[in-house]
Formats: C-alpha cells, sequence, structure tokens
C-alpha cells in the first residue's frame, strides 16, 4: 500500500501493485525468507516529489524513483540488481479541505511586574484539514496541546503539538510559538470620555464624562502613554442598547502601552435633539 501526502488526495492509495525485481543477497536464509514472504503486504511512505500526476486521482512513480524504496520492498540485505517492474500506478482518492485557524491552549504564569505583551504568536497560524465533509464541517478550529510555562519574565519560543481530530488529518501536526513577555508598569490617571458617531442634529451627554484609567505600560517608559489615547462611547452602540449604557472604548493603543482599563467601563447615555 502507498501512502503520501498529496495536497486535496488521501494519504494511502485505494490499491496495490506488486512490485518484481531481479536481487541479489547474501545468505541462504535472507534469501530464503524473501522467497518464502515474496507475496506480502509492504506499506511504503512515498515522498511528494516521487509521485507524479497522471491527471485526476491517478499517480505513478517510475522505475529511477523505485531505486531509492527497494529496501522498503525487499529488506536492507537485498540489492536490487533492476526492477522488471516499471512504473507502479495507484489512486489517491480526492478528499475535501478547509483551512482552519490554529488556537494555543496555554497555562501561563508571570513573575510579579511581568505580563503579556501581545497576543501568542503560531507558526503556522492555520492549517488545512482533509477528510469526508461529515468530519469536516464541524470543526472550526483547531487547538495545541497544553502550552505550559511558570515564573515568565522574558519572551518564550517552543514547539507545541496540535490535538488530532478524530477522522481528520491535517497538513502540520505541530506548530512553532511565541509567548512575547515584557516587564511593565502601572499608571493610573483619570480621563474624559468623548463622544463619535452622533448624527447631525443630534446631542448625547455621557454621565460620568470622566473615568479613572489604569494603564499597562511597557517599563522602562519612553513617553506619555496618555497623550494619543483617546477614550469614547459609540452613538451606534447606544442605538441598539436595551439599557441606555455604552462601553467605553479606546482607540489603537499607542506603542508601549499592553493594556487599559477604565472603571466603570460602561456608562449612562441620554441622547437628545441639538437646540
Amino acid at each position: 500500500m502507498a501512502h503520501c501526502n498529496i495536497d486535496e488526495h488521501s494519504n494511502v492509495s485505494s490499491d496495490k501493485f506488486e512490485v518484481v525485481a531481479r536481487c541479489r543477497a547474501r545468505g541462504y536464509k535472507v534469501l530464503s525468507s524473501r522467497l518464502h514472504n515474496r507475496n506480502s503486504d509492504v506499506d511504503v511512505v512515498f515522498q511528494p516529489s516521487a509521485m507524479k500526476n497522471m491527471g485526476g486521482e491517478l499517480f505513478y512513480v517510475t522505475q529511477p524513483d523505485l531505486q531509492e524504496y527497494a529496501h522498503f520492498f525487499f529488506g536492507d540485505d537485498v540489492t536490487v540488481e533492476y526492477f522488471l517492474t516499471d512504473t507502479l500506478f495507484f489512486h489517491f482518492p480526492y478528499e475535501n479541505h478547509k483551512k482552519v485557524p490554529v488556537k494555543a491552549v496555554t497555562s501561563l504564569d508571570f513573575r510579579q511586574q511581568y505580563t503579556l505583551l501581545s497576543d501568542i504568536e503560531t507558526i503556522p497560524d492555520s492549517v488545512t484539514l482533509y477528510g469526508e465533509p461529515y468530519h469536516l464541517e464541524n470543526v472550526d478550529a483547531v487547538y495545541t496541546k497544553p502550552i505550559r510555562h511558570y515564573d515568565l519574565s522574558e519572551t518564550v519560543r517552543g514547539t507545541a503539538y496540535i490535538v488530532p481530530v478524530k477522522g481528520v488529518r491535517m497538513d502540520f501536526d505541530n506548530v512553532r510559538y511565541s509567548i512575547p513577555v515584557s516587564r511593565y508598569v502601572e499608571i493610573n490617571t483619570v480621563l474624559t470620555v468623548e463622544t463619535q458617531n452622533v448624527p447631525a442634529g443630534k446631542e448625547m451627554a455621557i454621565f460620568p464624562s470622566n473615568v479613572n484609567v489604569s494603564l499597562r505600560c511597557v517599563y522602562p517608559l519612553r513617553n506619555d502613554p496618555t497623550e494619543d489615547l483617546h477614550l469614547y462611547v459609540d452613538y451606534n452602540d447606544f442605538v441598539s442598547s436595551l439599557t441606555g449604557k455604552c462601553m467605553v472604548k479606546t482607540n489603537a493603543l499607542a506603542r508601549g502601552l499592553i493594556d487599559c482599563e477604565t472603571s466603570p467601563n460602561s456608562l449612562y447615555c441620554v441622547v437628545g435633539d441639538k437646540l
């Protein structure tokens, strides 16, 4: 049986072929053993580069490439003089496929005053799944086996295996990951909350208009992290709100700013016609 990792095809052939060759072996026992087992089944893993596509599901391996796999067919103690089988043909059935993201499962503990600088990165960040439609339809992501690190005080990198999915094969079974860690300093201040997307002819009041802000910043500080920080509530959130309360939002965090929390994190809003 032939095995080969071919995109969009099963990795196992649906058929078998007999390989015939003229061989030399050392010792009667070795030769006798091979003669008595000459019709035994053999699983051979071919490299994709050895498989030539004849069209559709049909692939073939030519004699020059067969020489490289001779020890799988006849054993390490047998020398193949030449193959009587010129070409092997295999059918690798088509398989459905879909690409899904890889999500890192982590258990992390940080040294005091250290924290995660940004999202954990996996390379690759997605994998292609192959299988029958009923196996693929409910798989929207794959997950790594738990990544555990403790007392972190610097960025760490490593390799994590992906948890197998029953009935599905993947083009990768592991990913490289990077966990960015930074020392931080915490700054507490009070900032004014503004409004955004208020239509012409309307005005929007928010209560309270000032909130307490807790900032986590990369240490050492290079600049004032509040200079480019903008807090606001969105009129569109008010329109869809059932309570009249809207979450406080921020613009993209400036470089060096890791995290921003407000207290309170949602504010009462009142909308009326502009006088």
